[in-house]
């Protein structure tokens, strides 16, 4: 029989015994999306890889809603949004996310609050001005349109006097913005 020198698998054994081996039980998968996630394939293939091994998880959203996580991952399943980071239920939905993981895999004892609290503190922190609301909404799935900066409406592609430029779609706003072709 030949055996697999990384996973010490006999080659010919079946996959689903073979994963069974190589996926632990002490994992906890937490799946981030933004409203740029579906621009990734890297994203969505890992996504579906890891909810494959139907592990026990949580969801954060950066920059939009639970309602824009499709199936078959569980929009309602414990998450937190980062959508406003000065929430004032933020910190008390974040620990609860960490403790779940936690006792998940099985960590004992759990780490006191104050160590927890601390490192909450210390990642918002940190993180705090790379949190900004894209100025991108996806117009499909894999397609960004921009945003006008004055009324929030989609913005256009279009030729306007020799020039391209990003123009608001409401008939209310006249804003564009000059196009640059990289």
């Amino acid at each position: 029989m030949n055996v697999s020198p990384i996973l010490s698998v006999g080659v010919t054994t079946p996959f689903s015994s073979t994963a069974a081996i190589v996926i632990s039980s002490d994992l906890y998968v937490i799946f981030l999306f933004s409203r740029s996630f579906y621009n990734s394939n890297v994203c969505i293939a890992e996504t579906g890889a890891a909810w494959a091994t139907n592990q026990k998880y949580s969801n954060v959203v950066i920059d939009m809603g639970f309602g824009g996580i499709d199936k078959p991952i569980n929009s309602s399943q414990l998450g937190v949004s980062l959508a406003d980071i000065d929430a004032e239920d933020l910190r008390f939905k974040l620990k609860g996310m960490i403790k779940n993981a936690l006792i998940a895999i099985g960590s004992d004892p759990l780490p006191n609050e104050v160590i927890i609290d601390a490192a909450i503190e210390k990642a918002i922190d940190e993180y705090r001005g790379q949190l900004v609301v894209p100025f991108y909404y996806p117009q499909r799935k894999y397609l960004a349109t921009p945003v006008c900066p004055v009324c929030s409406s989609q913005m256009e592609l279009k030729e306007c006097n020799g020039e391209l430029r990003f123009c608001c779609t409401s008939r209310a706003c006249k804003h564009t913005i000059e196009a640059e072709i990289v």
